[in-house]
């Protein structure tokens, strides 16, 4: 039976779930969410898409949450907003207690570039730092997702290394000769009927993030 998140050893000086913030509501995420994540629209921008979370069935929903909610590598956490909808998904994965783990953030296309990413994010800093004591947390973001790497800069994050991954699916190189893709054709390129993408690599370590002007202490 997976742990919950609070199964490991918390710290009393951090909060502790839910995260309750303006706009949304932090908590353990539950099996029924990833049928809620099912109803969400796709991106309409193109190239969004390679990147959109694709459709599963309720078995591989399953095998998801189960490896995704056993409190040992993995966390996993739902963000709701105000009425109670489900509109993201966190999730800490390749943990290692009181070092480090690596960051997962997926949100509903309705709710991308509003700031609910990055106020999720200053919420959940302090539980991930001070209830769960993690030392560092590292993720991965395609450099092209322009609002999630804004994002990321925003709450700390700092990057630290790049690198090249295949995209699932094809990407029309003719897609860039639109003004509004044409910046961003650099962190894209093909080869052999493949299309790959850079990536960066990110960090946050927890000193920096309490030296940081913009960090506030949670509440009591």
């Amino acid at each position: 039976m997976p742990l919950s998140p609070l199964s490991r050893k918390t710290s009393p000086a951090g909060p502790a779930l839910p995260l309750e913030g303006e706009r949304v509501c932090i908590r353990a995420l539950e099996r029924e969410d990833l049928d809620r994540r099912q109803a969400w629209k796709p991106f309409n921008d193109p190239l969004h898409l390679i990147w959109d979370m694709p459709p599963c069935s309720a078995p591989e929903n399953d095998r998801w949450f189960a490896v995704m909610t056993d409190g040992k590598r993995h966390l996993a956490y739902g963000v709701e907003d105000r009425s109670g909808k489900l509109i993201g998904m966190l999730s800490l994965r390749e943990i290692s207690w009181g070092h480090s783990a690596r960051l997962g953030i997926a949100f509903a296309p309705t709710h991308v570039g509003r700031g609910y990413g990055t106020e999720s994010l200053r919420l959940f800093l302090p539980y991930a730092f001070l209830t769960l004591g993690l030392e560092r947390i590292v993720l991965d973001v395609a450099a092209a997702n322009l609002r999630a790497v804004r994002c990321y800069r925003k709450v700390g994050f700092r990057r630290v290394g790049t690198f090249w991954q295949q995209v699932d699916g094809y990407v029309d190189p003719g897609l860039f000769d639109s003004p509004e893709y044409a910046s961003l054709r650099p962190l894209f390129r093909w080869s052999w009927g493949r299309t790959e993408t850079l990536y960066y690599d990110m960090e946050l370590r927890r000193a920096d993030w309490e030296r940081d002007a913009a960090y506030r202490p949670p509440s009591s």
